[in-house]
């Protein structure tokens, strides 16, 4: 497909959050993604440390579980990348772990982001992931079908998202998202995210969208969140 022929109808930004550029698990993500700037869909790298230090452990995190310093390097460079980048002007943003590769073409990717931000504006939908939607064995569903009927398009609706190597928020869901980084709280970012737009609404969180094919996949190497090495994923 010539990369000049596709035309975006929305105007969006995809923020690459990074640390070491030269690994080979980077500078693989970085070739699968770097491209769609090309193709109209603003790319931007941001570069972090790693996070070194145990000041996160006097702030306590929503939920009781395995927290450590790489969940919240995360959680920081997320929140950064939303607080700069999350402009009024943009139709949605799409935040992509280090690690993120994809098994689609960058057009059908593009066509996916238009259809799911459409989707999320007609469905007032506040979150969608383009990734996995269970246990790396596949023996676990953490992403349950809540409503998939035809309406969805390419997505069906899901009460929670675990993982985000590539996720999106559209436009409606900036102010919310930028007020509940400010309160102070933080978790694991998946988790902090379906607490987030879930269950401190008080509205029955089932307006999560995922893509019933996954395409976005996490490189196989060390994680630098908790270094422990993790097949494709």
């Amino acid at each position: 497909m010539n990369l000049l022929t596709i035309i975006i109808i929305m105007k969006v930004k995809l923020i690459h959050l990074l640390t070491d550029i030269n690994s080979v698990r980077e500078k693989s993500s970085i070739q699968s993604l770097s491209p769609i700037n090309e193709l109209g869909i603003n790319y931007i790298q941001h570069i972090n440390e790693i996070y070194k230090g145990d000041s996160y452990k006097t702030i306590k995190p929503i939920y009781l579980g395995n927290h450590g310093p790489g969940h919240w390097g995360l959680f920081q460079s997320f929140k950064k990348a939303i607080e700069q980048e999350f402009t009024e002007d943009l139709d949605g943003i799409v935040i992509c772990e280090c690690d993120c590769i994809l098994s689609v073409d960058l057009g059908e990717f593009v066509k996916l982001i238009n259809e799911g931000l459409e989707v999320c504006r007609t469905h007032l939908i506040n979150y969608i992931s383009f990734g996995p939607y269970g246990s790396s064995d596949g023996r676990i569903v953490e992403s349950k079908v809540v409503e998939g009927n035809s309406n969805y398009g390419s997505f069906f609706l899901t009460d929670r998202i675990i993982q985000t190597h590539c996720i999106m928020f559209p436009r409606h869901s900036r102010e919310y998202l930028l007020r509940q980084l400010k309160s102070g709280t933080w978790d694991t970012l998946d988790w902090w995210i379906n607490w987030a737009f879930g269950e401190c609404t008080k509205i029955a969180p089932n307006r999560f969208g995922i893509l019933r094919k996954v395409v976005a996949y996490q490189h196989e190497g060390i994680s630098l969140i908790d270094n422990v090495y993790k097949e494709k994923y």
